[in-house]
C-alpha cells in the first residue's frame, strides 16, 4: 500500500463531507475533530475541537456530523 495524501495527519477519521460551492471537504475524526481538507492541494485546518466533550470510551467517540442546509451559501450571509 502506498499513502494517497502523505501530507494529511488526522486522528481516527471517520467520515468525509463535501462543503457545498467549494472544493474542500470536511473531515470528521472519532475523537472530536473536524478538519477543512483539500485532498488536491494537501491542505488541512482544524476548524472545530470538541474533543473535551467527545465519549471516548472503548468504540464510543464522535460518529456523526449534518451541515445545516444554508451552510456555505453566500445568499445567506448578513
Amino acid at each position: 500500500m502506498e499513502d494517497a495524501y502523505p501530507l494529511l495527519q488526522m486522528p481516527s477519521p471517520l467520515r468525509i463531507i463535501s462543503i457545498p460551492k467549494s472544493e474542500d471537504y470536511l473531515v470528521l475524526c472519532k475523537v472530536g475533530e473536524v478538519y477543512q481538507v483539500n485532498f488536491e492541494k494537501q491542505t488541512q485546518k482544524l476548524v472545530l475541537d470538541i474533543r473535551d466533550r467527545a465519549f471516548k470510551v472503548g468504540e464510543s467517540g464522535t460518529t456523526g456530523i449534518v451541515l445545516h442546509p444554508s451552510f456555505n451559501d453566500p445568499a445567506q450571509k448578513d
